[in-house]
């Protein structure tokens, strides 16, 4: 229920009333589970069927709510928190949903810089993470890709988004994502991912999709090595958005050794010009292959730090087309 005028107490009514529904999309959930603790403990006792829950841009008054849903959404599986105030008090909550197979947090502007990874995030992996199955991190200062892999070994998509820094892992860390099938890392500019942290996220023989976005450590000899370790054979799509140290290399590499590859994207990377693209569509061409290959030229554009005010300014006048699109807001 997306961008309609229907009312929180509205969508309320409707839960009580279809109390085998199991996932709805609403902007207002917060105001939706008001009308809960309004209706008093009748209202609490309830059981309903939700096994999804999702908030956006909730406040710091925010954590007496979010208690009263352990007691009403005890079938939940999957919980998103999104450009909310993720304050300790309502990340100790989520450790009581013990059925939770899909966690996503991001931070708001205002909790980015006073939430910590192991001090917040690891002891959440700790009581839940051997069920988790898709994990998404947002606008956090700093994650620890190792404990990710030690807590959460059955883990199968790991999407990782507006990250300040990485821990410096040993490749030699027995913690490898092995059951990754769908990785997807936004970075941010001037964030320095080295390469044994992505040999750790990139171990997995099942890989099916990956996108990176400003990864400096991703060149041409970094993706052979990968692939001589991991050859990728399950690999459905790829995009490399803004790594501008790969270049044409890089792509035919792909090409010929992604077996199972259907569609090749390369967005904005310095180094792919137009001829680059003209020499991948001849050879996916002549080689009859079926792939669907995507690229959009780099442009020397100034990127400012806040890409959600980037988009929220941008109209018909100043839209940058090829590089807004691509922006993770």
């Amino acid at each position: 229920i997306l961008e309609t005028n229907v009312e929180p107490s509205g969508v309320y009514q409707f839960i009580i009333y279809h109390k085998n529904i199991q996932k709805i999309e609403y902007e207002s959930f917060e105001e939706v589970l008001k009308c809960f603790i309004a209706s008093g403990e009748e209202g609490l006792q309830k059981r309903i069927g939700l096994r999804n829950l999702n908030f956006v841009h909730c406040q710091g008054s925010f954590t007496q709510t979010f208690q009263k849903c352990t007691q009403m959404f005890t079938a939940l599986d999957s919980i998103s928190l999104m450009k909310s105030d993720l304050t300790n008090h309502v990340l100790e909550n989520i450790t009581q949903f013990q059925s939770l197979t899909k966690l996503e947090l991001g931070n708001s502007n205002f909790t980015q810089y006073t939430v910590y990874f192991h001090e917040n995030v690891v002891p959440i992996l700790e009581n839940l993470g051997n069920k988790l199955l898709d994990l998404r991190l947002e606008k956090f200062k700093f994650v620890d890709i190792s404990a990710i892999g030690e807590y959460c070994p059955k883990l199968q998509i790991l999407k990782l988004s507006r990250i300040l820094s990485f821990c410096n892992t040993d490749y030699s860390s027995k913690h490898s994502l092995l059951n990754l099938v769908d990785l997807s890392i936004l970075n941010t500019i001037g964030c320095r991912i080295t390469e044994e942290t992505l040999r750790l996220l990139l171990a997995s023989h099942s890989l099916k999709s990956i996108h990176f976005q400003f990864i400096a450590s991703i060149t041409d000899q970094f993706l052979l090595s990968i692939i001589q370790d991991n050859p990728l054979d399950y690999l459905d799509q790829i995009t490399l958005q803004q790594c501008h140290n790969i270049t044409i290399n890089s792509l035919t590499l792909l090409l010929s050794c992604a077996p199972q590859l259907t569609i090749l994207s390369c967005w904005s990377c310095a180094m792919v010009g137009e001829a680059s693209r003209d020499q991948i569509m001849q050879i996916v061409k002549e080689d009859n292959l079926d792939i669907q290959f995507q690229w959009y030229s780099s442009r020397l554009v100034p990127i400012p730090d806040d890409l959600e005010e980037l988009a929220m300014h941008a109209g018909e006048h100043n839209h940058v087309p090829g590089i807004l699109d691509m922006f993770p807001v």
